[in-house]
């Protein structure tokens, strides 16, 4: 039995079954970040490689053995390029583990137990830019959050999404959230930010520049 990002815990009596063993395709290098959204918290914690680990599974969450690791550098991916990527890996390194384990070539080893780290299911407190942070930090969670659920922010009661951007420098005398020039860049608690692709409430995310020509927002608009 294969599973990968299953979401759910098998029953016991199915992963310690003897004649059918269980393995997993887990996206990162455990016991670095078990649990639910490894890739995105991989990103928004500013790690500089992630991976594949192939697990025979156990009772408890991403606990099991270790069958095989490759290493990937994230480089600058966004959460939907960094899954297609660690997708294609971890293709190719099942089948040569399935390979191995149909001939009796598999070793497994216990996971460290030094490293533990847990990434907890993504919820709304993670997709709100909070702009007292950084411009670096929140361009982490951006990324991590791109392409969905994506990050956010609020405008006159409407909730606009950010996809992709960039971080310049401002004046530390700014107000966090607030417009600096017609292009949208938001001074942050330390830098500022520049969004590149945005998304309006009800339309389909679109280059800044295209939506600040139908929608522009005035220089010292307050961000929340």
């Amino acid at each position: 039995i294969v599973v990968a990002a299953y979401g759910q815990i098998l029953p016991r009596e199915v992963v310690e079954r003897p004649s059918i063993p269980c393995i997993n395709i887990h996206a990162s290098l455990l016991p670095r970040w078990r649990g639910a959204a490894p890739i995105q918290r991989a990103i928004m914690d500013g790690d500089k490689t992630t991976g594949i680990t192939i697990m025979r599974m156990a009772k408890g969450l991403d606990t099991g053995p270790i069958i095989s690791t490759k290493e990937l550098d994230i480089g600058h991916d966004d959460a939907g390029q960094l899954h297609d990527r660690l997708a294609l890996l971890g293709a190719k390194m099942i089948v040569e583990s399935l390979e191995k384990l149909a001939i009796g070539e598999i070793i497994e080893r216990p996971q460290p137990p030094e490293g533990t780290t847990y990434a907890h299911r993504l919820n709304s407190t993670d997709e709100a830019i909070d702009w007292r942070q950084s411009a670096s930090d929140i361009l982490l969670q951006i990324r991590a959050l791109s392409p969905k659920p994506g990050a956010f922010f609020w405008k006159a009661g409407d909730r606009w999404k950010i996809f992709s951007a960039e971080v310049g420098t401002c004046s530390t005398e700014r107000i966090p959230g607030e417009v600096l020039d017609n292009c949208l860049t938001i001074a942050c608690g330390k830098d500022s930010l520049r969004p590149q692709t945005i998304q309006k409430p009800g339309k389909k995310p679109m280059l800044t520049s295209e939506v600040l020509r139908g929608t522009p927002i005035p220089i010292g608009t307050i961000l929340s």
